[in-house]
């Protein structure tokens, strides 16, 4: 059953971005405009998208570093409204250990942005090194969920019921959603077929 509810979940969602893809496509300029209100950049929505931490064969505190030089960068230079980061703050081939969550934690809660974090296999079902991925998934939630909440308060979103990482949120007429789709090595092949 659960199964077949994440295969109608997915089929739902891109029979939505087909529609509103088509629909957008046939919109002209003045179709697009919700007031009259003359304010130059009204309608810009600007935001910074990050992945990945800077992960290679370097120490994880010279990563660290690396990572924390990009949020201070974008800090004085960017003029976003809010900063995603897409996931994967590790290598997937190491192990799921709390500090690489805290740490990037630390990281991120120094952006100037409103940061949001979605979670990526690497620290979940990449889990590596022995690593049990439910241990993963326990320490990502357990250090972001409240980023994620201060995120979604400030931004009047909602998050899935159950899924809190997954969220809602209305910029400027603009609807944005992430969505967390698993990725990565399979666990169970059986499970996987069936999908």
């Amino acid at each position: 059953m659960k199964t077949v509810l994440i295969y109608l979940y997915k089929t739902l969602f891109v029979v939505f971005i087909f529609v509103l893809i088509t629909n957008l496509a046939f919109l002209k300029q003045d179709d697009l405009i919700f007031d009259n209100i003359d304010v130059p950049g009204k309608d810009l929505i600007q935001f910074a998208i990050v992945g990945d931490a800077p992960y290679d064969t370097l120490g994880s505190t010279a990563l660290l570093e690396r990572f924390q030089s990009h949020i201070d960068d974008n800090n004085k230079r960017s003029y976003a409204d809010f900063l995603i980061h897409v996931g994967d703050i590790k290598k997937g081939s190491t192990p799921c250990e709390l500090s690489y969550y805290t740490n990037t934690l630390k990281v991120l809660e120094s952006s100037s942005k409103k940061p949001y974090l979605l979670i990526g296999d690497n620290e979940w079902n990449d889990c590596d090194h022995g690593t049990d991925p439910t241990i993963g998934l326990e320490h990502w939630e357990s250090t972001f969920t409240d980023l994620n909440e201060r995120f979604i308060n400030d931004f009047d979103a909602n998050s899935q019921p159950g899924r809190p990482e997954n969220i809602a949120f209305l910029r400027n007429s603009v609807l944005f959603l992430t969505i967390n789709q698993v990725d990565g090595r399979i666990h169970d092949s059986t499970e996987c077929q069936t999908i």
